[in-house]
């Protein structure tokens, strides 16, 4: 009788539960990293909302409120502008400081913060 050569029942299962293991890693990998890409897009799109609402206030007349709180898009994004004059600065009131905030579902994502001068 000759030695036969091959993979036994336990070589079997030990290499099965190494790929079971590996593919697991690699799924929770690419959740993770999905979950990771739509943050970062919900980040980006309120970043360009901010920045174009600032350019937006900065080239309107020069005024003591902009203030607004208006739904942008559907779904619970809204986007928050105040102005606020520095104290450091209100006896010479020509210069306002400009806060754009967009908030999701309840939780602020992005806020900017500008200087508007008023040009006499």
């Amino acid at each position: 009788m000759g030695l036969e050569r091959g993979f036994t029942l336990v070589e079997t299962l030990v290499g099965m539960f190494l790929l079971v293991v590996i593919g697991v890693a690699l799924l929770a990998s690419l959740t993770l990293s999905s979950r990771v890409l739509i943050e970062t897009d919900t980040r980006e799109t309120a970043r360009d909302l901010a920045v174009a609402e600032m350019e937006y206030i900065k080239h309107l007349p020069y005024s003591d409120s902009y203030s607004q709180n208006e739904s942008l898009i559907p779904g619970g994004t809204d986007m928050v502008v105040t102005i606020e004059t520095p104290v450091s600065l209100e006896e010479d009131g020509n210069l306002q400081l400009v806060k754009v905030r967009i908030w999701l579902n309840g939780s602020e994502v992005m806020w900017l913060e500008d200087y508007k001068v008023k040009w006499q």
